[in-house]
């Protein structure tokens, strides 16, 4: 991500790992720098690193669940978003907004979340036809975001400046 020579993995043994591929040369056994066991209660499905703030991660897993996670502050998320109601499939961050992130889910949803507006976070939903299948924020326009469903279909949204 930021540095250029660490890589997070998450997969079926619901943990995230977060390696050096530095230190993959000289001792693979010393490669994990940062690791949280049972993160998911399932299937970590996607992991995204923020693009603005080096030490921030999500994942969003197959128990619905979307985590948000400072690497500084131990191996437990710093938000919990409970807004699938199936697997969650996809997450991303904004390019331009640091504390803005997308999911998309089996459920047919793209979530629109800010970390920074709690209780609920939740900011808008996008029911599409099908599965989403991906997720993203313009790299040329930073207040459209988008995702795509597994059927083909394509949905696009828009923040107001404001926002």
């Amino acid at each position: 991500p930021h540095t250029g020579h660490e890589l997070v993995l998450g997969g079926q043994r619901l943990s995230l790992k977060v390696l050096d591929s530095r230190l993959l040369q000289s001792d693979s056994t010393k490669c994990v720098v940062w690791k949280s066991n049972d993160c998911h209660s399932d299937v970590v499905r996607d992991v995204a690193w923020s693009p603005l703030v080096q030490h921030c991660l999500a994942s969003a897993g197959e128990d619905g669940r979307i985590l948000v996670w400072d690497l500084r502050y131990g191996k437990e998320p710093v938000r919990w978003l409970h807004s699938h109601t199936n697997a969650a499939t996809k997450v991303a961050w904004s390019k331009s907004h640091c504390e803005m992130l997308i999911s998309g889910g089996a459920d047919r949803t793209i979530r629109l979340y800010n970390i920074r507006v709690s209780p609920h976070y939740l900011m808008h939903t996008t029911v599409l036809n099908g599965s989403v299948g991906g997720v993203g924020f313009s790299s040329t326009h930073p207040l459209w975001y988008y995702g795509s469903s597994t059927c083909g279909e394509l949905a696009g949204n828009y923040l107001a400046p404001s926002f």
